[in-house]
């Protein structure tokens, strides 16, 4: 079965370690979609797509877990929850361009994703910021 009408998304508490999360949610529900980058490790939070036309009072009260309806609302909470990330995608291309690059100003104590942003900032390659996956109206 396949939702009709609006979207809707559960915001979820998770403990990744265990694997656990709020209100005993499956994460191999396949009716539950985790989109791309929708979740945070270190904040313990992720956000699940519903597919179909379950019941959604289900969650409704339950500690840690939300229900967001609609487009906007849910793309809202997806930005405000998932920053994007800084990744190297091509090794040998950031290597190549870092050695005509002066990084001597290059802060230490930044984090390593935001030593990234500095590299691509000052025209180094094979670097990417991919954000969270939006919906689309």
């Amino acid at each position: 079965m396949v939702r009709k009408g609006e979207p809707v998304a559960l915001e979820i508490k998770v403990d990744f370690l265990s694997g656990e999360r709020a209100g005993g949610i499956s994460p191999t529900d396949r009716n539950l979609v985790c989109l791309s980058l929708w979740q945070d490790l270190d904040a313990g939070v992720e956000m699940r797509l519903v597919t179909d036309d379950r019941d959604l009072s289900q969650y409704e009260g339950i500690d840690g877990v939300e229900v967001h309806r609609g487009v906007t609302r849910i793309n809202e909470r997806v930005q405000q929850l998932f920053k994007p990330r800084v990744e190297v995608f091509d090794k040998d291309l950031f290597a190549a361009s870092i050695k005509t690059i002066d990084l001597s100003d290059l802060n230490p104590d930044l984090s390593p994703e935001d030593q990234l942003k500095k590299c691509k900032e000052k025209g180094a390659l094979g670097i990417r910021i991919r954000g969270p996956q939006l919906l689309t109206a």
